[in-house]
């Protein structure tokens, strides 16, 4: 297959996209995206008492904090293209501005067209390729170098041949159906570091090639003029920013959803005898029928069924201590697929204590901004679930998106 030089280049149009000042809406956004990668981080740092970043700087900071960020799987997604960007493009970004200094503005507009980038990336990937090759890592290191590119100042042809030299070198091949809690860590810090790395070479004019993301989709086999247009209109769709959730609960990503279901439905009933569980095909093969033998979390993480049992016993969604009985409990419970359930979505039905049948459906908590609910799901993964402080790290967050990282050290950003 030969490439028409006359299609549409994806990495033009990252690079065309006019990065604006935020909405009030989009900062609040960002606050909340900040605050949560600093308690997941500083919940790993501490908790294995690694306090050894301290004296790194640029890429091995932005890879080290990747790795760490990414640990039991508690980072943000964005449900529409289905990665995870926070934990890629926020270590690049802290880990350069606090080596420059960088401002609000600077941070803001860096974090903007980074999540957007990567948003239009990852929907180019179809199901196929993410077989095969790790979305978040691959996507995660086009909006980090974007994001580093917009951060340093570099002008568009220089921010072109970053992009060009990133999709020259990602590698991402999928760890996630071995390492489904924490997915790819190590692929994380390396698309991290990476991005660092492309950017600063770009600066220094190191040649690139044009057609590296044409050769990429020829990789996966997929026609460039076809993933140039499409790429177009994701450039029009991808929400970026907007279309990024906290991830709030301590379960698998696809299982936010019915968990978040049932814990909503004991809070608001209670002397019900059946209950029926219907979520997205790939929530059901993946945390129904065919849970991982890896459970490197614990034994609740992708498995759906343990863990509704667990929660009908009592037990809080933040709490292992109740142990599962052997008997189980007396209701009945029944899980269904349905096709018509994104994997942030669950439906569930059931028999109320008046003999009636209430069916109701639900999303993954944790959109932005966060509602009253939500807001305390946050707050309870911070100190029930990390060990760390919500208010603390909630106010670290603010902190740099009003004065930015002048003055600031990794002792201040990353503390209980």
């Amino acid at each position: 297959m030969s490439y028409n030089p006359g299609s549409v280049d994806p990495l033009r149009i990252m690079v065309n996209y006019q990065v604006s000042e935020l909405s009030n809406v989009e900062i609040e956004a960002v606050t909340f995206l900040l605050a949560d990668f600093l308690s997941t981080t500083s919940a790993y740092l501490y908790g294995k008492n690694s306090l050894d970043y301290a004296n790194l700087r640029g890429s091995e900071l932005a890879a080290y904090l990747a790795i760490a960020s990414s640990n039991g799987d508690m980072d943000d997604v964005d449900w529409g293209e289905v990665h995870h960007p926070g934990s890629v493009i926020l270590p690049a970004v802290l880990a350069v501005g606090i080596e420059r200094h960088s401002s609000s503005d600077q941070i803001q507009r860096a974090i903007q067209a980074g999540y957007q980038s990567a948003a239009i990336f990852s929907g180019i990937m179809s199901s196929e390729i993410r077989q095969k090759w790790h979305a978040t890592s691959m996507a995660g290191a086009v909006g980090a170098t974007h994001a580093i590119a917009e951060l340093i100042g570099l002008t568009a042809n220089q921010a072109y041949a970053a992009l060009s030299l990133t999709c020259a070198n990602i590698g991402g091949l999928a760890q996630a159906g071995i390492e489904r809690n924490g997915a790819a860590q190590f692929n994380r810090g390396a698309a991290a570091s990476l991005s660092v790395i492309a950017a600063r070479a770009a600066l220094m004019d190191i040649p690139h090639l044009p057609g590296s993301f044409t050769s990429l989709m020829l990789a996966w086999g997929i026609d460039p003029d076809l993933a140039g247009i499409e790429a177009e209109a994701k450039s029009q769709q991808a929400l970026g920013i907007q279309g990024a959730s906290l991830r709030l609960l301590p379960v698998s990503g696809y299982m936010q959803a019915a968990v978040h279901a049932v814990v909503s439905v004991l809070m608001r009933s209670s002397g019900f005898s059946s209950l029926q569980i219907s979520v997205a095909p790939s929530t059901y093969r993946l945390t129904v029928t065919g849970q991982s033998p890896y459970n490197w979390v614990d034994d609740y993480w992708w498995d759906l069924p343990l863990m509704v049992n667990h929660l009908l016993q009592g037990a809080n969604a933040f709490s292992r201590r109740i142990p599962v009985l052997n008997g189980g409990t007396q209701l009945s419970v029944e899980f269904l697929e349905d096709s018509s359930l994104a994997p942030n979505e669950a439906r569930l039905q059931y028999r109320n204590s008046s003999g009636q049948i209430e069916l109701h459906n639900f999303v993954a908590p944790g959109g932005l901004p966060l509602d009253e609910t939500t807001r305390n799901l946050w707050d309870q993964k911070c100190s029930l679930w990390l060990g760390v402080s919500p208010e603390r790290n909630l106010a670290a967050a603010q902190a740099i998106m009003s004065n930015g990282l002048q003055g600031k050290n990794l002792a201040e950003l990353f503390s209980i």
